[in-house]
């Protein structure tokens, strides 16, 4: 304290920064992250507790930053010294093929392959899962008969359908039972429009009966080699010999000459037919001296073929 004159004069010591650099404009010391205000003699201190190490969470997964003799970062400020950081993320626990140096192929009991439809491990060309990785599927002879007038081919999918649907049910192991799907059969019938190969899934594993044995070893196997059985078993896993509506020549093109009974809309007309208990190409085409029989076209009761997609 002084006196100059009639007036004190008070010195006050004043606050200020001990040893830390000045902050960038505009940016408090607490900003900084830097330092701790002192009066006083020059004092200062750190705010980590422990200078050898820092240990931090990400949003993302877990990180840990590891400084040695107090070196890092601190207020933005770099200090001397070696900082090694490792990182770890979720995402990267997850393992696919692409990673594990595995590739994918048909028997490693993964569907992992756009070419696959089944995959259990024991592929078996009369098993549920061809060697190609392709499922079987199911084709049956129709339990009941009808006239040329099926209300088009959706109404001869209807049949197919709704009959598959019944068996389907009346299984007493239904869970077991071999049709999953009723609502995916067709009956293997063309129109003037529309041939087999166009309207059916052409597929690469076997197509079997309801009892388990194999007909063909692939869909286009059915029109180009002997069957293996004849068609003659129904939804219900009976026997039936019968005459079948097929319209299609041994290698399953539309037959020639017919009307398809107009397009399986009414009794006038002509188509052709099969009969169930063949193997050869009579399964699906009878000779033609039997076909231009006036009396045996469109108004005979005849059963179809259904075959699943």
């Amino acid at each position: 304290m002084r006196r100059f004159g009639s007036s004190l004069q008070v010195l006050i010591p004043v606050v200020g920064l001990v040893g830390c650099p000045l902050p960038p404009p505009l940016v408090t010391c607490e900003e900084a992250n830097a330092c701790e205000t002192s009066t006083g003699p020059e004092t200062s201190s750190t705010l980590d507790s422990d200078p050898g190490s820092d240990t931090t969470e990400t949003a993302a997964g877990t990180g840990t930053s590891t400084s040695t003799g107090g070196s890092g970062t601190e207020g933005g400020h770099s200090t001397p010294g070696t900082s090694t950081t490792t990182s770890t993320d979720e995402s990267s626990s997850s393992t696919d093929e692409s990673t594990s140096g595995m590739t994918p192929f048909c028997g490693d009991g993964v569907v992992n392959q756009d070419i696959e439809e089944c995959d259990d491990g024991t592929p078996s060309a009369d098993g549920p899962c061809s060697p190609l990785c392709q499922r079987e599927r199911i084709i049956f002879v129709l339990s009941l008969i009808v006239n040329g007038k099926l209300s088009g081919l959706q109404g001869a999918d209807a049949y197919c359908r709704s009959q598959a649907s019944k068996a389907q049910k009346a299984d007493p192991n239904s869970p077991n039972s071999p049709i999953k799907d009723a609502k995916n059969f067709k009956a293997l019938l063309p129109s003037s429009t529309e041939s087999i190969f166009e309207r059916h899934f052409r597929g690469h594993g076997r197509y079997r009966l309801i009892n388990g044995l194999t007909v063909a070893y692939s869909f286009d196997r059915l029109f180009t080699e002997p069957l293996e059985v004849a068609i003659n078993v129904t939804e219900f896993g009976e026997t039936h010999i019968t005459s079948v509506w097929t319209a299609s020549t041994a290698d399953g093109q539309p037959y020639p000459g017919i009307d398809f009974c107009g397009d399986w809309s009414g009794v006038k007309g002509s188509a052709s037919w099969g009969v169930s208990d063949h193997t050869d190409a009579e399964w699906i085409e009878v000779p033609d001296e039997i076909v231009q029989q006036p009396t045996e076209h469109c108004l005979a009761n005849r059963a179809l073929y259904c075959v699943e997609q």
